[in-house]
């Protein structure tokens, strides 16, 4: 690190400007071919935008067909390459489906943000068995089945990344502001964290790299909103919620060349408030 700083200050102009143009290019996502899940609405939204604008060609995956049309045309009428694929996470044909369509469409899948998941509100003791299943099957189950469609072309490349929306929630309570969620979400968000250390150790040798996202708390369509606010960013010593473009940035250095080294990684985009 001190050669290559002494000799870039040595150089000429030119030469540390190629230097930096090496560094920015690396994190450049063009050809390449992205899905989000749950990318018509909320922060997929930020997801699909920076990776758009990063390059990358972009499939929407969204339960909602209209939800999905409309996000995808935005996009389209903004300049960049984006295609609808209405699909359920959570039936493994759907999601084996939206593969096959991405495949036929573009002929590669180089990334997949898994971003679809909910949350629900109430105390642990009148949680009902419907009500943990529908939790567990989109957070974490229908996370799985993505993972296991798009990793079989990917290994076919020994080339590709996967990128898991875990949660805070997933490592700590947020006591006392998520002390009436529903622990079906915590304990969802948990396994996606240790789920994608265990795909990583399984599929790093095959050339694939599997990491995750946890975000903290949100705006726009997210968290601290309203009433919320004050108490949640209270809790964050960068004094502010996230938004949506602090999570796409996240997720274009995962789905680049920048994160080639990375793998098994949670990345939390918390402001910090994990700390305590």
């Amino acid at each position: 690190m001190i050669g290559l700083g002494n000799s870039s200050e040595r150089s000429s102009t030119g030469a540390s400007r190629t230097l930096s143009n090496m560094i920015l290019d690396t994190f450049s996502l063009a050809d390449r071919v992205g899905i989000v899940t749950g990318g018509g609405a909320g922060l997929g939204l930020g997801y699909v935008q920076a990776l758009a604008e990063a390059g990358a060609r972009i499939v929407i995956a969204e339960i909602n067909p209209e939800t999905a049309e409309a996000a995808a045309e935005s996009f389209r009428a903004a300049g960049h390459e984006c295609v609808a694929v209405p699909t359920d996470v959570c039936r493994k044909e759907s999601v084996e489906a939206m593969v096959a369509a991405t495949l036929a469409r573009f002929g590669q899948i180089n990334f997949i943000v898994n971003n679809a998941g909910a949350w629900r509100f109430g105390p642990a003791e009148e949680v009902t068995p419907e009500s943990w299943q529908a939790m567990i099957d989109l957070n974490l189950t229908g996370l799985f089945w993505c993972c296991q469609a798009v990793a079989r072309p990917m290994i076919e490349r020994h080339r590709g990344s996967i990128i898991n929306i875990a949660s805070i929630s997933g490592q700590l309570i947020n006591w006392p502001h998520f002390g009436w969620l529903e622990p079906s979400y915590f304990a969802a968000k948990a396994g996606v964290i240790h789920l994608t250390r265990s795909l990583a150790a399984q599929w790093g040798p095959k050339g694939i790299r599997t990491n995750a996202i946890a975000p903290g708390y949100m705006t726009k369509d997210g968290l601290c909103e309203s009433a919320l606010k004050a108490p949640y960013v209270a809790s964050i010593p960068l004094g502010r919620p996230g938004l949506p473009a602090d999570l796409g940035a996240a997720a274009v250095f995962l789905a680049s060349d920048a994160s080639s080294y990375v793998n098994g990684h949670t990345l939390n985009v918390d402001g910090g408030c994990t700390v305590w």
